[in-house]
């Protein structure tokens, strides 16, 4: 799974000539933006932030977040951005073990450590207080 390519590989089969693509990925879950920015002069007109939830495992479009970043100037979603939306949605949904599976590493208390002087060291390390105390 490629989150990146294939939401990209969305907007390219929508010919979605509008919108650039931003992707946040945290322990929690992950963040799609789509900046729209039809003349492609770089300035934030109305972005539309899509986030799976790893915890609630479902897609949303986030209210406090996208009000935020509205655009007064801006008349709204059109009728291909509710199916970008809907298509990024599904993807993230239909996809969502991978996603949680890959939200896993961002998280400290999923992240395993490997020891790198010994490659056959189980993921488990037992210390012996007592014999460190002993030899100094």
């Amino acid at each position: 799974m490629n989150i990146l390519q294939d939401i990209k590989d969305i907007l390219i089969r929508k010919k979605d000539k509008e919108h650039h693509l931003k992707i946040e990925i945290s322990w929690d879950g992950i963040t799609v933006y789509l900046e729209y920015d039809p003349d492609k002069d770089f300035e934030e007109k109305c972005i539309i932030p899509i986030r799976y939830e790893t915890l609630e495992e479902f897609a949303y479009i986030p209210n406090d977040e996208y009000r935020d970043k509205y655009n007064p100037n801006d008349y709204g979603i059109d009728l291909n951005e509710i199916t970008l939306i809907k298509e990024i949605m599904e993807y993230l949904e239909t996809h969502s073990s991978q996603i949680n599976e890959l939200c896993s590493g961002y998280d400290w208390e999923d992240r395993e450590i490997k020891n790198e002087e010994d490659d056959n060291a189980s993921d488990e390390q037992t210390i012996d207080y007592e014999e460190i105390y002993r030899n100094g």
